[in-house]
């Protein structure tokens, strides 16, 4: 009931076996509270995570930190891009772009933004801007790097995509998401 509370975070193991009934009921309680659901999960929990998507279509689902795609500067894997696609069909799933030098395959992770660059273009080609959602995973970003360089990343990133995807990125599609 208190207004501060926006939602609640599953991780993977909730995914990893079929849904179970109260686990949905759940959900359908936490869609008709106007909450939210953050997933912690890989890409081997993207089909549950789309069932759910369609059995409670107004929950909003929030997948943290890209859902732990590894990366390494290059292009990403075709087997990536079309789970993202397949994610992103989902009206009611957004993406939050968390922990990118955490996700380097490279540690201590790179701080050049370009390194980040060709992953940030396949979230932002899935999910658009209005679907992206900036995180920092403070204080864990520490171990890869520091805040500053996750931030960092971002905003070279957004440079030329405009001050109203600026704005959505970093704040707006959170108001949207947690309401």
């Amino acid at each position: 009931a208190n207004p501060r509370f926006c939602g609640i975070r599953c991780n993977g193991g909730y995914f990893a076996q079929p849904l179970e009934d109260a686990f949905m009921r759940d959900m359908q309680r936490l869609a008709g509270r106007n909450l939210a659901l953050d997933v912690l999960i890989r890409q081997e929990h993207f089909d549950a995570v789309i069932a759910l998507a369609q059995t409670v279509p107004d929950l909003r689902i929030v997948v943290n930190h890209i859902a732990h795609m590894p990366i390494d500067g290059r292009p990403i894997a075709q087997e990536w891009l079309d789970a993202y696609r397949r994610l992103a069909a989902q009206p009611e799933i957004r993406m939050k772009v968390s922990a990118l030098p955490e996700q380097c395959t490279t540690q201590p992770a790179p701080i050049a933004a370009e390194v980040y660059f060709p992953t940030l273009d396949a979230l932002w080609k899935a999910f658009g801007k209005d679907r992206l959602i900036y995180g920092s995973n403070w204080p864990v970003c520490e171990r890869a790097g520091s805040f500053e360089i996750g931030i960092n990343i971002c905003k070279a990133y957004l440079t030329d995509k405009g001050e109203a995807a600026y704005a959505k990125f970093f704040w707006k599609n959170a108001a949207d998401a947690y309401r």
